[in-house]
This record gives C-alpha cells, sequence and structure tokens, in this order.
C-alpha cells in the first residue's frame, strides 16, 4: 500500500546524503588545493633557505676572515703610507671600498671600511720634495719673515687641494707602477666571458679565472681561449655545491679531481692553483678546513684568496660605477692587491665596470698580471697553519 509519509522521508533522508555528500566533496577539493599551494610554498620557502644559506655562509667566512687578517703580518702585502715605510705596514683588514677580508661570496664577500693611505709630498728630480720646488719657483730671492711666512701658507693650501695641473699629473702618472695587479674572476665560464677576455685584450692585461665545471660547447671553447690568450686556467670547484664539497676530504678530492680532468681534457693544460669555494676562511665544513687545505698540500696545489673586492657578490646592488670604485680604492692600499670579481650571467654591472678600473691601472702605471705558482700566495688561511712540524 503506498504511504505517502514514508516516500516522503526517504527523499528528505536522500536529499541530506547527497548535501552531505557535496559538503565532503567540496572539502577534499580544499583540502587538495592546500596541499598543493603548501607544497608549492614548500619548496619555494627550500630554494629560498638554500639561497640564504649559501649568503650567510659566505658572510661568516668574510668577518672570519676580518679576524685572520687582523692577527697577520703581512709584509709584502702592506698597505700603502700606513707608516712611513711601505714594507713596514700592517695589512688592512676587509673593507667596503675594494678592501676586503676574506663566495662571496661567491660571493664571497662583505664590505667595511678600508684605511686610509696617508699621503706624502713627492720627490723631484733634484731632490727636494714638491712642496720645496714650489716655495723655490714661488720666491728667487730672500724672502722676508713676512713673506716667508705668507708663501708657506700659500704652499700648504696649494699641496693639499692640488691646485696646479702640473701636481695633479705627478700625482697620477706612475703613481702605481710599483704595484702587481692580479685580477680575478670567479664561478666562469659565463655569457660574458667573452666580452670580459675581449676588455682584457684591449687594456693588454692578464687575468685569472678560478673557474666551475660546465660541458656545453661554449664554456669549453671559453676555457681554451683563456689558455691561448694567455690567462690563467684555475679550479673553483666543479659544482660549487658548498654541502657537498665539504662534507668530506673525499668528496672535496672528488669534485676537485673531475674539474681538473675536464679541463686537462679541453685545454691540455691541468692547473696548479685553485680557489676554495668561500675562500680558505669560510665555515661551511663540520671538520674545518684543515683536512682540505692539507689534502691541496699534499696535491702541491696552492690555493688564493684576495684582499680586495669589487663588492658584486655581498648581496648588495652596486652600479658599474661604485664596483668600479670600490676595486679601485682597495688597489691603492695594497702593493700586490689580488682583486675578487666575478664571471657569471647575472654580474653584467662587473663587465660594465672593467673599462673604467683597467684604464685607471694603465693610466697609474700598475701592471696586470695573471697568477700562476710563482706568485706569494695571498691565503685567508696560511697553507703551512698546520703544519705539525711547524714550531
Amino acid at each position: 500500500m503506498y504511504n505517502g509519509k514514508d516516500m516522503e522521508e526517504k527523499r528528505e533522508y536522500i536529499r541530506r546524503r547527497k548535501k552531505t555528500q557535496r559538503m565532503l566533496t567540496g572539502m577534499l577539493v580544499v583540502f587538495f588545493l592546500l596541499t598543493l599551494a603548501f607544497g608549492t610554498v614548500g619548496v619555494v620557502l627550500a630554494l629560498r633557505l638554500e639561497s640564504l644559506q649559501k649568503e650567510v655562509a659566505e658572510l661568516e667566512g668574510q668577518l672570519a676572515s676580518e679576524r685572520a687578517k687582523l692577527e697577520q703580518y703581512i709584509i709584502e702585502d702592506a698597505p700603502i703610507g700606513a707608516g712611513g715605510k711601505e714594507e713596514d705596514a700592517q695589512p688592512s683588514t676587509d673593507g667596503g671600498n675594494g678592501t676586503v677580508s676574506g663566495e662571496g661570496q661567491g660571493s664571497e664577500g662583505t664590505q667595511g671600511t678600508g684605511p686610509e693611505p696617508t699621503s706624502a709630498p713627492e720627490e723631484t728630480a733634484d731632490g727636494r720634495t714638491t712642496t720645496e720646488a714650489s716655495s723655490s719657483e714661488e720666491v728667487p730671492t730672500e724672502p722676508t719673515p713676512t713673506q716667508a711666512a705668507s708663501q708657506d701658507k700659500t704652499t700648504e693650501a696649494a699641496t693639499e687641494a692640488g691646485s696646479t695641473q702640473e701636481e695633479n699629473d705627478a700625482d697620477e702618472e706612475g703613481e702605481w707602477a710599483d704595484k702587481k695587479i692580479y685580477l680575478t674572476f670567479d664561478d666562469g665560464p659565463s655569457k660574458y666571458t667573452d666580452d670580459i677576455l675581449e676588455i682584457l685584450a684591449e687594456y693588454d692585461a692578464k687575468a685569472t679565472f678560478f673557474v666551475i665545471g660546465k660541458t656545453d660547447e661554449h664554456s669549453k671553447e671559453m676555457y681554451q681561449r683563456i689558455v691561448d690568450e694567455g690567462h690563467t686556467l684555475a679550479i673553483h670547484s666543479y659544482t660549487h655545491k658548498y654541502k657537498e664539497i665539504y662534507a668530506s676530504v673525499d668528496a672535496f678530492a672528488a669534485d676537485f679531481t673531475k674539474l681538473s680532468d675536464l679541463l686537462y681534457e679541453v685545454t691540455g693544460v691541468r692547473p696548479g692553483i685553485s680557489r676554495f669555494p668561500g675562500g680558505s676562511s669560510n665555515k661551511q665544513s663540520k671538520i674545518g678546513i684543515e683536512p682540505f687545505v692539507k689534502y691541496l698540500n699534499e696535491e702541491g696545489i696552492i690555493y688564493f684568496d684576495w684582499n680586495v673586492e669589487n663588492g658584486d657578490a655581498t648581496g648588495k646592488t652596486y652600479t658599474a660605477e661604485e664596483l668600479a670604485q670600490n676595486a679601485l680604492d682597495g688597489i691603492a692600499n695594497f702593493k700586490r692587491p689580488v682583486v675578487l670579481m666575478h664571471d657569471t650571467d647575472a654580474k653584467k654591472a662587473t663587465v660594465d665596470s672593467l673599462p673604467e678600473i683597467l684604464e685607471t691601472i694603465q693610466k697609474k702605471g700598475g701592471r696586470m698580471l695573471a697568477l700562476d705558482e710563482s706568485v706569494t700566495p695571498v691565503q685567508h688561511v696560511k697553507a703551512n697553519s698546520f703544519d705539525e712540524s711547524k714550531e
């Protein structure tokens, strides 16, 4: 017998079940979308975290190298004018205006304030200072006491302000004639390596390229061109992945050997110099830098750090003009500056800064040379620091 009430109850029950089903379906869709969103955010955060870890590691390396620099007395690298004689001056610590401590930043550097070199009157051909020469030219006859006092003030003001073109020319021409300047580029080859080499050739400058491992045809051509044009091809790291490289001595050796073999296969040259990713003062390894230094010593490899940087790996964005000024300020402070710069696809400003750097060095008489095994290395952590026979 037909019962309308029962049918209506069944229909209501079905409606409730369908409503519940739709609600659960909606919740499931929302849950899925949230899971997808959080997963994407997680990946982004993980990538950002890795980038931050690398940046922090570079900064830590720079800070550590500042401390190391303060404890060292490097006669050959002493900043000019710090104590009357260039040979007797203390080396400056890391400085923003180009003078540094320690990949970079990859980055491989942070910036601070470097020492101001003390300027002294230049000596003329007859043995007098510029001040003395200026005084004698201005007063050909014996001056009265009043005239002499007035002349001294005038001469002093002219000297400090560089009031004549002759004095300005004397300050610049040959000012860096005793400097051996070593320009270095980390992390290449890149799409700008060709441009860098063209600029270096234009100014008859040599440089050192601490390269990473790449097997594409352009990179192989760049490895070969670096060698063919008389620059130094040197080892940085095959992967440049800190956690992998510094996990153990075996991992470091495998990475080092892989790049060395690649460069030898491509160019016929097996590099004898290298640069630690992050510099020798980096704090990436849980076992410290000592075992890696010992490995390079055993392999007969000389490693180089730097004492000047242009700031292109500090995390701060500089214009080409600012990068050039950073480098030149640092170069002015050292008799043997080793300048850290980077050759990557993101460093167009570094390429644009090179003409000003090279032109200034050339104008002041500095020599731009490539590093080799005969050059005494600049090292934040000395290669013989862990020599057990050392007293």
